[in-house]
């Protein structure tokens, strides 16, 4: 084929009744191994062949397929709650856009280079970095990190950048909400009668969070304690201190209720290092303190900007929500190597 074209184009002269006909094939005829192994196989459109954070998204969203764990299985359907799968690919239900791309490791670097040092490049730092990704519609839980990694080891910021002592603009606080997921139930009485001959508290905590919900009860009957039951999920969890300080208060313990929930959701856990109001919330809550004697967020309040901010907060929340995650499983360890080292082991020897 190739010399026939050849001397056709060396020729002077073109014979109009001469044809030749092209022929193209649309893949090789030699299968690779890798090609032949995979014949027959259905392959979700942009379904990448190496696992990433998308992949067991996508597969359920696909195919339904879940973890064979059960917590696993049922922490993925939450997730996949947010998502959404359109022609091959995938993307999240945003607060600051309606529709963001996820996108894998390999293509987010792509898109911070661009965005950080590219043809647009505007050399920002980590926290504009990663929300003007957002604003461009991007997403993957690993944004404010990666921004921050890209941004310390770019070489020409690190040494041209200009120092610039004074604050350019007012400080944002950074927020971060957490939704709820497994909860601890306990029952505390009998407390001292109060009105309505209410001697009972039913509590209930959120596993991940600590956010605590209680309510007085003058007795204890399946529909009240239903009222407490969220997503069918019942653990026993016990809240000693909070019984404390309510025993104390006597037959005022109803009336102090409130303040001892509002000081434990005010009260960073030493397992999340957050407070169980920012982990829900998204914000640290404004303490009676600070209208008194006003703070800076308080003095420089901007509700427009304020909410601007809040729904890229939102769209930032599952990095954040990973950290306490781990760092919740770093403080089991850590307690349970310590309950370990306290423990009298004894050899038990069967009877004969």
């Amino acid at each position: 084929m190739a010399d026939q074209l050849a001397k056709l184009a060396s020729s002077n002269q073109f014979n109009g009744g001469r044809k030749i006909t092209l022929l193209s094939a649309a893949k090789s005829t030699v299968n690779s191994k890798e090609e032949e192994k995979k014949e027959g196989e259905e392959v979700l459109i942009g379904e990448n062949p190496t696992p990433t954070w998308t992949t067991p998204i996508v597969q359920f969203l696909a195919k339904g397929t879940l973890p064979k764990d059960h917590k696993e299985a049922r922490k993925l359907k939450l997730r996949s709650a947010r998502f959404a799968l359109i022609d091959g690919d995938l993307y999240k239900r945003g607060f600051s856009s309606p529709m963001l791309k996820c996108l894998n490791p390999d293509k987010a670097e792509y898109v911070l280079r661009e965005i950080h040092e590219g043809s647009c490049d505007n050399h920002s730092g980590a926290r504009s970095l990663a929300n003007k990704v957002l604003r461009q519609g991007y997403y993957w839980p690993t944004m404010v990190k990666d921004a921050l990694s890209l941004v310390q080891r770019y070489s020409p910021c690190q040494r041209h950048a200009k120092y610039q002592h004074n604050p350019a603009t007012f400080m944002k606080s950074v927020e971060s909400p957490c939704p709820f997921d497994m909860w601890g139930m306990d029952i505390v009485g009998k407390l001292p009668w109060a009105m309505g001959q209410r001697e009972y508290l039913i509590v209930a905590v959120d596993y991940f969070t600590k956010w605590v919900e209680a309510e007085p009860l003058a007795k204890i009957e399946e529909r009240e304690v239903m009222k407490f039951i969220w997503q069918n999920i019942i653990c026993r969890f016990s809240i000693p201190r909070l019984k404390t300080r309510l025993g104390e208060a006597k037959e005022n313990w109803v009336h102090e209720l409130p303040g001892v929930l509002w000081a434990y959701r005010t009260t960073p856990i030493e397992s999340t290092h957050e407070t169980p109001f920012s982990l829900v919330y998204g914000a640290e809550a404004v303490l009676p303190a600070e209208i008194g004697e006003e703070t800076w967020r308080i003095r420089f309040y901007d509700s427009e900007k304020n909410s601007k901010f809040r729904r890229e907060d939102l769209d930032l929340i599952e990095e954040k929500r990973e950290a306490a995650e781990r760092r919740i499983r770093l403080y089991k360890r850590k307690m349970a190597k310590l309950t370990t080292t306290k423990c009298a082991h004894e050899n038990l020897k069967k009877e004969t």
